[in-house]
């Protein structure tokens, strides 16, 4: 099963999940890791939601709240009581016997696993917590058995770490897709953790400075380039990666852009519009917008072609860039940037 939301590039709400498990491992307190594995129909949230809960009731994360979040404490205490992981299947259709009363409708699949209070445990979510904010490709493995040991581990793609029970050619072949379920015993459930890549924001204008903080604040990592050092100063973009200065003809000295980035491109002007994109779009970033209007789109289109830049790769700018929601003010633009951008993401991860 393919999830819908997953394959951030990073997660703040996971990572400080994660933290939260290993303080309480560290300070005696067991837990318990409630994930969405599988979900069908208008679940409020998609396979690959996490929440922990605690001895003495507490809770991090989120299964999507309500009525479902309710039962899913529930059964998470009398998992802690019974120090045994176990799968659950939910139906939210509120006109069927045995649901739990939720108008959206849906099935929704939670595992759930036990974890004791000693140092490796803490240890493994002390990795999870770090790993997720790397500009890296990994993920957390569930094996789950019927009636058996489960096992929740680290892989880099690479290698399992924490692992007893499970082996890297087991999961090795689910790791490119987003979030996956298999079908036997022991089953495996891979959700990824997070992902390499950023977006590359050139021009460190208004716009600019709305855009960064709207972006990070839904899990996209930024750098800003900028040419003008009044306008690349680090104070500007508190939320961003890294803060460039550099020259807008000669972006390779300063990055390299892959397949798994995103650009966008803010600058000051229509000529430094075009000196980036003319040097990006042979890069292949994943997205590609520029601000502007639908005039100022085909005047730098028209000059790309001119430079001899292939018609497939003018295709993929997204310009003007944005959901069109009539936004006219900088901080509007940034929510129209963004939603279009977690469209994208949301499609890639295969929503």
């Amino acid at each position: 099963m393919l999830c819908g939301g997953a394959g951030r590039v990073f997660d703040r709400q996971l990572k400080h999940m994660f933290i939260s498990v290993a303080e309480a491992l560290e300070n005696g307190r067991a837990a318990v890791l409630a994930t969405v594995i599988d979900s069908d129909g208008s679940a409020p949230r998609k396979s690959g939601s996490v929440m922990a809960v605690f001895e003495g009731g507490a809770s991090a994360g989120t299964v999507g709240g309500g009525a479902l979040e309710y039962e899913v404490q529930g059964t998470a205490r009398g998992i802690l009581d019974r120090r045994l992981s176990n799968t659950v299947e939910y139906s939210l259709a509120s006109n069927e016997l045995g649901d739990i009363c939720m108008v959206c409708g849906g099935d929704v699949t939670v595992h759930y696993h036990y974890t004791g209070p000693n140092g490796r445990n803490a240890g493994l979510f002390r990795l999870l917590a770090d790993a997720s904010e790397r500009d890296e490709n990994n993920w957390v493995v569930y094996r789950i058995a019927e009636g058996g040991p489960t096992e929740i581990t680290f892989c880099d793609g690479e290698s399992l770490q924490y692992a007893e029970l499970t082996r890297l050619e087991d999961v090795q072949g689910l790791l490119g897709r987003s979030c996956v379920l298999t079908g036997d015993d022991p089953r495996y459930y891979v959700l990824p953790l997070s992902s390499a890549g950023h977006v590359f924001v050139f021009g460190g204008g208004h716009v600019a400075q709305e855009v960064v903080p709207t972006l990070s604040r839904v899990d996209f990592r930024c750098v800003v380039f900028e040419d003008r050092a009044d306008y690349a100063r680090p104070e500007l973009f508190p939320d961003a990666s890294s803060v460039v200065l550099g020259d807008f003809n000669r972006i390779a000295e300063k990055l390299t852009i892959g397949p798994e980035d995103y650009v966008v491109v803010l600058t000051r002007g229509h000529k430094a519009d075009f000196e980036v994109l003319r040097q990006v779009l042979p890069m292949n970033a994943s997205y590609t917008g520029c601000i502007g209007s639908r005039r100022k789109t085909e005047f730098i289109k028209r000059r790309l072609r001119e430079s001899g830049i292939p018609e497939g790769d003018i295709a993929r700018i997204r310009s003007p860039i944005g959901l069109q929601i009539g936004a006219e003010t900088p901080a509007e633009i940034a929510v129209s940037i963004a939603a279009e951008m977690i469209l994208h993401r949301s499609r890639a991860a295969g929503s």
